[in-house]
């Protein structure tokens, strides 16, 4: 439903070395298999190591915790790049990023790519048909079996969510 550019890249503050941070929403019960299947695919290509998936939410799962100004930070920097009437719900979902920052505003701009767009609900009603919560269920059972093998070696094991209809994996976290 919705991608946007995260991290030092969002921010304007990105090294050479920098990996690409993605935020992504997507349908309900899909974070798991989305996150895997963006996954495989940059490993298919060779861009596994530099694409992170940090962030990834459904759309019944807007709210950010914690409501602190680094959260706020993150949410205005977030560079769409697809999605943006899912992203004016996504900051409409979180009104603590107005207190912090009461001047912050979505930009009117349309970020929805051109071209055909009619088979798009076509594709997601196909997928809808049970397949896609036997892969939602198979994706969280082995991405889950294979981010808890690694949690070991997590520096920022607190800033880790790994629920159902939330993935975030911020195993070395900015925060402090």
């Amino acid at each position: 439903r919705m991608v946007a550019l995260s991290g030092s890249l969002a921010h304007l503050n990105a090294e050479r070395s920098a990996d690409l941070d993605l935020f992504v929403i997507t349908a309900p019960h899909r974070v798991w298999s989305v996150t895997l299947s963006l996954l495989v695919i940059a490993r298919m290509f060779g861009w596994r190591r530099r694409l992170c998936l940090n962030y990834v939410i459904s759309e019944d799962a807007l709210e950010v915790e914690p409501e602190v100004l680094y959260s706020a930070n993150q949410i205005i920097h977030l560079g769409p790049i697809l999605g943006n009437e899912v992203l004016a719900r996504f900051v409409l979902a979180n009104p603590f990023v107005s207190e912090f920052y009461p001047n912050f505003a979505i930009s009117s701009q349309p970020l929805e790519p051109s071209g055909p767009q009619a088979l798009k609900p076509l594709f997601e009603r196909v997928l809808s048909v049970g397949l896609a919560h036997v892969c939602e269920r198979a994706a969280r059972a082995i991405y889950g079996w294979h981010l808890n093998r690694r949690a070991a070696g997590w520096r920022s094991r607190d800033q880790v969510r790994l629920d159902t209809e939330c993935l975030k994996l911020h195993t070395s976290s900015h925060r402090a």
